[in-house]
């Protein structure tokens, strides 16, 4: 039996011994009720967009009731598993895509092949939208993926005489130079976190590199252990401690000068006393890092009519009226090529995202397994970039060990 199935038994066998949920059925009289848990309900700007679209398609179905339900990300995966654990799966299942893989494995999301191939969207979607495939079926529709941008305070930079750096090496060198008199040149995860991985995997992703190839994984090839040295280097010029929002609101304060970051940082920018003097520009690497953030997809066990009631939600967020309004609401890019034309060309932020999401190249590795078991990989990855950026110890040392616990505690198939 191959190691993410035996994972997966004990995550429905914890999830079977919590569950107490009741159905989202549609009632004896006809009326039907789609349920719609998300972590989004509350917060500004999707939660806008996300009772815009209910009502909308309320209107336009009668008899068909969608609960809209808030739950909080802490709680979230574990409550939508418990859920599918009972047969009571929500109609439409709204993802964070790193939990994708689990899900699908498990069963519980349905192939879309078919309705997808009545659409649009696989011409007018990102690549990024291949992550969805499951065993090469298509299990979901990317709502947010992005490539990362280098946010930086350009009264800083002018002050310090800096240009804005376009290679990793030039990073490192700005970031030197704008360290000083207690404001640092880079705001960085520095603190044990789930993200502190991403420090490592920007610059690997950024050169074209992979920390997962054909024959394994790739911690300790020569080219991967030259880029942790620089990321030991860059972080010379970072605060230490801080994990990503107390990062993010360093550099918000002005107390840093630049940072690398994805667009859920608008808000907190435009709010803070520097909004004016934050501007944003590609990463600082020949490829594009990305990230998916988060999709939608149709419950493997409900009715066939909710299965097809969940799916027309669906295929209605992906319209060009509603990916411009994600736009317009969120402040993100959507994922339809050409969305919200209008508004990104009055923010230059946004015209920034819109440019680099196109090829941007996911910072998970193309590869089931990790996909599967990515909070033991984040944990093992996390855990050596804390050790490049807190101790003196040998970089070949740190990444031979790391090759070595991945090897053992996740396994390639």
């Amino acid at each position: 039996m191959k190691k993410h199935m035996a994972v997966g038994s004990v995550l429905l066998a914890s999830a079977l011994a919590l569950s107490a949920c009741s159905g989202g059925d549609g009632d004896s009289d006809g009326e039907v009720t789609l349920d719609f848990p998300t972590w989004q309900a509350s917060e500004p700007g999707y939660q806008e967009f996300w009772e815009a679209a209910v009502e909308e398609f309320e209107e336009s179905h009668s008899g068909v009731t969608i609960n809209l339900e808030q739950i909080s990300f802490d709680d979230y995966q574990q409550s939508l598993v418990t859920r599918f654990a009972a047969n009571d799966g929500p109609a439409i299942v709204h993802l964070p895509t790193r939990f994708f893989p689990s899900f699908a494995d498990q069963g519980f999301l349905a192939g879309l092949d078919d309705r997808l191939g009545e659409t649009d969207i696989l011409e007018t979607w990102p690549v990024s939208q291949d992550q969805l495939m499951w065993e090469g079926e298509y299990q979901g529709v990317l709502l947010l993926s992005y490539g990362y941008v280098l946010y930086y305070n350009s009264a800083m930079l002018d002050e310090a005489g800096v240009e804005v750096p376009t290679s990793y090496e030039e990073l490192i060198d700005a970031a030197e130079q704008l360290t000083a008199d207690g404001v640092y040149g880079i705001a960085m995860d520095t603190a044990q976190n789930p993200n502190l991985l991403m420090e490592l995997a920007w610059p690997v992703v950024g050169s074209g590199h992979a920390v997962v190839d054909d024959s394994g994984y790739a911690f300790t090839d020569p080219e991967v252990v030259s880029i942790a040295e620089q990321v030991r280097e860059l972080s010379q010029y970072a605060p230490q401690g801080l994990a990503s929002e107390q990062k993010r609101q360093y550099f918000a304060d002005g107390n840093a000068a630049m940072m690398i970051d994805g667009p859920f940082v608008g808000q907190l920018i435009d709010d803070s006393d520097n909004a004016d003097d934050i501007e944003a520009a590609a990463p600082p690497f020949e490829t594009v890092p990305g990230a998916q953030s988060n999709s939608l997809h149709v419950s493997a066990m409900v009715s066939d009519e909710e299965a097809d009631l969940a799916w027309e939600f669906i295929e209605m967020v992906a319209s060009p009226q509603w990916q411009d309004r994600y736009v317009e609401e969120v402040g993100v890019p959507a994922p339809r090529e050409g969305s919200g034309a209008d508004v990104i060309a009055d923010d230059p932020t946004l015209q920034v995202f819109d440019e680099v999401m196109t090829d941007a190249v996911d910072v998970v590795p193309d590869n089931d397994q990790v996909r599967l078991e990515y909070p033991a990989y984040s944990e093992a990855v996390s855990f050596s970039v804390s050790r490049l950026i807190s101790t003196n110890d040998p970089v070949e040392d740190v990444m031979s060990e790391l090759q070595t616990r991945l090897e053992e505690e996740v396994p390639l198939s």
